[in-house]
């Protein structure tokens, strides 16, 4: 039997397996696939000469969320500062965790759940400005 995988990118790789007794079969893909949907071409032939083929899909996501975060600069006499932040790279409904510390090791903890942007799917804001008791200054 013959498979033929190919990535998101069109790279294709083409493998052979060899069916067990029940007809099972499993290969590894040799080369890496690159981030994204992928499909699966599987093409089998018998002595007398029938064939028949099937597909099927998967997905790639090998790359890391990116998350930034923005305190403000300076000093400041704000007990409760705005700390604004983005994130990229993670399904609307995901949560986000941000912990912040002030100069005597006190911390809190918020969570925000991301949402989509305008921009596009896979961007999205994350609302820092949820309340929280105001923090020590040192």
């Amino acid at each position: 039997m013959t498979l033929v995988v190919t990535d998101a990118q069109g790279a294709s790789q083409t493998v052979t397996a060899q069916t067990d007794a029940n007809g099972d079969y499993q290969v590894e893909v040799p080369g890496a696939l690159a981030d994204g949907v992928y499909t699966v071409d599987a093409s089998v032939s018998d002595a007398a000469g029938n064939s028949s083929t099937a597909q099927d899909k998967g997905e790639i996501d090998a790359t890391a969320p990116v998350i930034t975060v923005d305190a403000p600069d300076g000093v400041s006499t704000d007990n409760t500062p705005l700390i604004k932040g983005h994130v990229e790279g993670v399904p609307a409904g995901s949560t986000v965790t941000l912990v912040v510390t002030d100069a005597q090791g006190a911390s809190q903890t918020v969570t925000a759940q991301t949402t989509p942007t305008a921009t596009t799917k896979l961007k999205y804001r994350v609302p820092w400005q949820t309340a929280c008791t105001p923090l020590t200054r040192a």
